[in-house]
């Protein structure tokens, strides 16, 4: 998951950095570059709303979690979709990926510190932990 979302980073530093030197850059490189981001995706975060989310709701609910899930995504995708030609026409390419980049950044540290299996522990013993602080 971590070199998942380390690919990732660097694949969007990458663009964002094609997309602020303006066409100086082989086209070889730029489709390399995509083909790293998508690789990444699928290795890391692809899957990953759908097992958190399959993980959270147990038995009945779970089917309903998933297909939540299914719908949140699809509409956020969509958002993107639109959103992401009046980005590029008022940032240009190269600041909407640095705006990407942020978010990425963002998401590595979310699953650094927050998913309990990267550091070698359980959900449980997770909840004692924060069950401990707040007492």
């Amino acid at each position: 998951l971590l070199a998942g979302a380390l690919g990732i980073v660097t694949s969007v530093i990458l663009i964002s950095l094609f997309g602020f030197s303006k066409g100086s850059i082989p086209k070889m490189m730029v489709i390399i570059t995509f083909c790293m981001y998508a690789t990444s995706y699928g290795l890391g975060y692809g899957s990953l709303s759908l097992t958190i989310v399959a993980e959270i709701f147990t038995g009945p609910f779970r089917s309903k979690g998933l297909a939540l899930c299914g719908v949140l995504s699809r509409v956020c995708g969509f958002l993107v979709t639109i959103g992401y030609i009046t980005l590029v026409e008022t940032l240009e390419i190269g600041g909407v990926y640095l705006i990407l980049t942020f978010i990425s950044l963002g998401g590595y540290a979310f699953c650094y510190m927050r998913i309990p299996e990267l550091q070698g522990k359980t959900i449980g013993h997770r909840a004692e932990e924060e069950s401990q602080k707040t007492s």
